[in-house]
């Protein structure tokens, strides 16, 4: 499930639980795209681009929604592209984290993805994260599947 948090992290050091407002900054260079964050806003058309793509080409994606999302991972050729939806790569800094590929938080990664994870339960998933009027938008990526006809559907009732 996508869940919607503040723009705060919790930061543990020593024990300790703090809270830190996170701001993202520009990212220069971007990196290189490996999932697309699509908002309700841009489902209607990516599941429209989806449904007339061929098996073939959905072949090498793997998707999964949530209430107000869909999050598709694969190499950045087979992603479709919409209006309104979000690039996503992974920075070697944080390697568990799927990122906006222009955008960075301006916390250290490695304590960013630490204190995500501690917020969410200490959860061991993939996670595709965004900042979102202000909010978090997170979805772990654990449940991703190969997108055939079937799935899709699933996916679109999901979303």
């Amino acid at each position: 499930r996508a869940r919607r948090r503040s723009g705060d992290a919790v930061v543990s050091a020593d024990g300790e639980a703090a809270r830190v407002r996170v701001h993202w900054m520009g990212r220069e260079p971007p990196l290189a795209p490996g999932a697309l964050w699509a908002p309700v806003e841009a489902i209607p058309a990516l599941l429209r681009r989806l449904s007339a793509a061929d098996e073939g080409e959905r072949a090498a994606l793997a998707g999964v929604a949530a209430p107000g999302v869909i999050v598709l991972v694969g190499p950045a050729e087979a992603l479709p592209w919409v209006d309104g939806a979000a690039w996503l790569g992974v920075d070697p800094a944080a390697p568990g984290l799927y990122l906006p590929t222009t955008r960075v938080p301006d916390v250290p990664l490695p304590l960013f993805e630490r204190a995500l994870r501690l917020a969410l339960g200490g959860t061991s998933s993939l996670l595709a994260v965004v900042p979102e009027r202000g909010r978090l938008g997170v979805c772990p990526l654990d449940a991703a599947r190969p997108l055939s006809a079937r799935v899709l559907g699933e996916i679109a009732e999901a979303a």
